[in-house]
C-alpha cells in the first residue's frame, strides 16, 4: 500500500528535484573554489567534497524517479541510491572526526601513537591510531558496499541488513575515538590566558569542540537512520510500497538534510579562494610588527611553563632569566586580536597534520601573530 498519494507523490518528486538541482549547483561552486584556492589544501577538504559528490549524485538519481512511476527504477536500485547516500555521509563522518582530533592533539602536544609502514617510494611512513580507524573502517565499508551492489538483485540477499549493521559499527568506532580525543586533548593544561599563545589555543580548542560536537551530531542521525532501517526489517523489495517507501523517504529526507549540512560545514567563501587571499594588498593586512625583547620574554616564559609542567625544555639555567614585568598596554594588547586569528591558527594546524608534524613543537611558529 502507498503511503503518499499520486498527487502528494508528485509534488514530492518536484521538491526533490529542486532540492538536488540546488545541491548540484552548490557543489560545482565549491569544487570550483577548491580547486581555485592557491594556499594549502587541507585533505580533509577534499576527501570532504568527494564525500559530497557521492551523496549529491545518489540523491539527483533518486529524484528522477524517486516512487517508479516512470519506470525507470525499482526499488532495488532505489535502496541502491539511498544506502549510496549514507555511505557518502559516513565516510564525511568518518574523515572529519578523525582528522579534527588528530588535530586537537597535536594542538595540545599529545603525540600520537605511531605504527610503521613502507610508503610508495618505500620510505619509513606512520599512521597513527586515528589513521589506521579511518583506513580500516572506511576499507571495511567499501568491501561491504561492493558485495551489496553484487547482490542487490536477489530476493533474499542478507548483504542489505549485514551492509547496515556495519555502518552502525563504524559510526560508533568513530565515535568512540573521537570522545576519547577529546578526553585527551582536554586532560592538558595549556597555562594562563595571560600568555597570547596560551589564550589562542585555547580558544582554538574550543572551536575544535565545537566543530566535534557538530560531527558527533552527525553520527547520531546516521545511526538513528539506520537504526530505523533495521526496525523495518531492512525491506528489499522491487516494488516501492509498505516499508520500502517508508524507507525510502527517511533515508531520502535524512541524506538531503545531512548533506545540505555538511557542505556548509566546509563552505569556502569566494573570498578565501583565488588570488584575493594570497594578493599583496590583503597581505599587508595582516603584517605585524613587534619587539625582539617582548619575543624572547614570551619565549622564556614559555619555556618555564613547559619546565613546571615537566616537558623537554631547550634553554637551561631558566631561573637565572628574568623577564620585564607587565603592565597595563601589555594587557591590553594580549587581549586585541585580529578576527579570524583562531580560524588561521586551525588552518596552520592542519596544514602540519597534513605534513605528518605529529607533536607540537614551539621551534615552530604557527602563524601566532600578536598586536
Amino acid at each position: 500500500m502507498a503511503l503518499l498519494s499520486r498527487s502528494q507523490a508528485i509534488g514530492l518528486q518536484v521538491f526533490w528535484i529542486m532540492i538536488s538541482l540546488g545541491l548540484l549547483g552548490a557543489w560545482v561552486t565549491q569544487f570550483n573554489r577548491l580547486t581555485m584556492t592557491q594556499s594549502h589544501v587541507e585533505s580533509r577538504l577534499t576527501g570532504s567534497i568527494v564525500c559530497v559528490a557521492l551523496v549529491v549524485m545518489a540523491v539527483c538519481l533518486d529524484s528522477s524517479d524517486p516512487f517508479g512511476d516512470a519506470d525507470l527504477f525499482d526499488g532495488k536500485f532505489l535502496r541502491l541510491f539511498a544506502m549510496a547516500g549514507v555511505i557518502g555521509m559516513a565516510f564525511w563522518c568518518l574523515l572529519n572526526a578523525t582528522d579534527f582530533t588528530s588535530v586537537l592533539l597535536i594542538l595540545v602536544g599529545k603525540k600520537l601513537k605511531p605504527v610503521l609502514h613502507e610508503d610508495e617510494e618505500g620510505h619509513e611512513a606512520k599512521w597513527d591510531k586515528y589513521t589506521m580507524v579511518e583506513y580500516g573502517v572506511g576499507g571495511t565499508w567499501l568491501i561491504f558496499a561492493a558485495l551489496l551492489a553484487v547482490d542487490s538483485q536477489n530476493d533474499n540477499s542478507v548483504f542489505p541488513m549485514i551492509f547496515v549493521v556495519m555502518i552502525i559499527i563504524g559510526m560508533i568506532a568513530s565515535i568512540v575515538m573521537t570522545c576519547a580525543g577529546l578526553y585527551r586533548g582536554y586532560s592538558v593544561k595549556l597555562g594562563d590566558r595571560d600568555n597570547v599563545k596560551v589564550d589562542i589555543k585555547k580558544n582554538t580548542r574550543r572551536l575544535l569542540l565545537v566543530k566535534l560536537c557538530q560531527i558527533l551530531a552527525v553520527h547520531l542521525i546516521v545511526i538513528g537512520m539506520c537504526m530505523a532501517d533495521l526496525l523495518l526489517g531492512t525491506p528489499w523489495d522491487a516494488k516501492i510500497e509498505g516499508e520500502t517507501q517508508t524507507i525510502l523517504l527517511i533515508y531520502g529526507f535524512g541524506s538531503r538534510i545531512l548533506v545540505i549540512y555538511a557542505m556548509a560545514f566546509n563552505w569556502i567563501a569566494f573570498d578565501e579562494s583565488g588570488y584575493i587571499e594570497n594578493s599583496l594588498e590583503e597581505r599587508r593586512k595582516h603584517y605585524k610588527v613587534m619587539c625582539v625583547e617582548q619575543k624572547i620574554d614570551e619565549r622564556i616564559e614559555l619555556e618555564k611553563l613547559n619546565q613546571e609542567q615537566g616537558n623537554r625544555v631547550v634553554v637551561e639555567d631558566l631561573e637565572t632569566l628574568n623577564t620585564r614585568e607587565k603592565d597595563e598596554y601589555d594587557a591590553k594588547m594580549a587581549i586585541h586580536r585580529e578576527t579570524g586569528e583562531n580560524e588561521r591558527y586551525l588552518r596552520d594546524l592542519e596544514a602540519r597534520l597534513a605534513k605528518g608534524q605529529r607533536i607540537d613543537d614551539e621551534d615552530e611558529e604557527l602563524g601566532l601573530t600578536t598586536k
